[in-house]
Formats: structure tokens, sequence, C-alpha cells
């Protein structure tokens, strides 16, 4: 196996062991591809910032955060209080139930789409953890070309997760079209979130 082919597949690899845990990210891309709301307009945007933030990481910019302890602290003040307000959102929903997946609720208009996807990218600290620190600190390994290749091989797999994921879950839609479904989802979606900031906050 060639350098460039096994700089690539470490950070398709590393990218992959990061993104399956449930966060903001995956679960309102569930939320969505379950109501067929534009879930594919979500997961573009996912991997957008994704592809800034993997860039900027393997940039050293991550590293930089990282040793800092005013910057790591605000991130963390910052994140927690967003996925407060997102975890008592989703769980306002849950209480509220009563209505299918397929959209008894009218959708957020675009720009309010636009606006929450971008804060659960670029406000959310696990996503800023994976992407800037981790992804960053482990693409230092590699010097020049083999970096980028490093980089490149995360952002393969990150957009391939999130297409795929908003693909399956708008499938799953028709067979998962029930109140109670949507209540579990919203609670989950809740659950995650304010554990997330909960820890976030107590570790600041």
């Amino acid at each position: 196996m060639t350098a460039a082919v096994s700089a690539f597949l470490n950070g398709w690899l590393l990218m992959g062991s990061l993104i399956f845990a449930v966060g903001p990210q995956n679960a309102m891309l569930i939320r969505h591809g379950l109501r067929r709301d534009r879930p594919l307009r979500l997961a573009a945007v996912f991997t957008l910032c994704d592809l800034v933030l993997v860039g900027l990481g393997v940039a050293g910019v991550g590293r930089l955060v990282a040793a800092s302890a005013p910057l790591r602290r605000l991130a963390a003040y910052g994140g927690g209080v967003f996925l407060l307000w997102f975890s008592t959102r989703a769980f306002r929903d849950a209480w509220r139930g009563g209505h299918s997946l397929a959209g008894a609720q009218a959708p957020e208009g675009g720009g309010r789409l636009l606006a929450t996807a971008l804060a659960v990218s670029l406000l959310n600290p696990g996503a800023l953890i994976d992407t800037l620190v981790i992804v960053g600190s482990v693409s230092s390994r590699y010097h020049g070309g083999l970096a980028l290749l490093f980089g490149l091989g995360a952002q393969v797999f990150s957009a391939g997760f999130f297409f795929g994921l908003a693909l399956f879950t708008a499938a799953l839609a028709p067979a998962l079209n029930r109140p109670a479904v949507w209540r579990g989802v919203d609670a989950m979606v809740g659950l995650i979130t304010a554990a997330i900031a909960i820890a976030l906050l107590r570790g600041a």
C-alpha cells in the first residue's frame, strides 16, 4: 500500500470511528429524514461544514484552540448553552406530540432551517472536537500532500455518511409514520443533547 493510499484510508477510518455517535447533527438529520423534510439539503450543509472544519483542523487551527484554556472554556460554555436550547426545543416537541412524521407540523422556513443546521455544525462542541482537534491532531503525523489526503479521506467518509443517513431515514419514513415514533425521536434528541450540554458545562 502506498503512503498516499494509507493516509487517505486512515483519515477515512478515523472519521468513521468518530461520526457514528448520535449527536445534534445526526439527530437533526434523522428527524428531518423521517419527515422527508429536505434531508438532502441538510446533508449538504453538514458536509460543507465538515469540509471547512476538517480543512482548518489539518491546517493546525484545532491544535491552537486545544492549547488555549480561555478558548476551550468559551467553546464549552457557548456549546453547552446552545445544546441546552436545542434539547429544550426537542423536549417541547416530544411533550406536545400527537402528530405524525409525515408533517402535521408546518415545515421550517428555508432560512431558519439553514441557520439551525449551521448552528448544530459550527456551535456543536462534539463536531468541533472531532474535526478541528482530533482529525487535526492526527493529521499532524503527515506532511504536505499526505496530510491533505488524510483530511480528504475524513471528508469523503463524512459526506457518504450524511447523505447515506438522509436517504436511509427518508426510505424508512412510510413504515415509521406514527405519532409514538415521532415523540420517541424528539425525546431521544432531547436526552442526547442535554447530556452533552451538562457534561460540557460541568467540565468547563
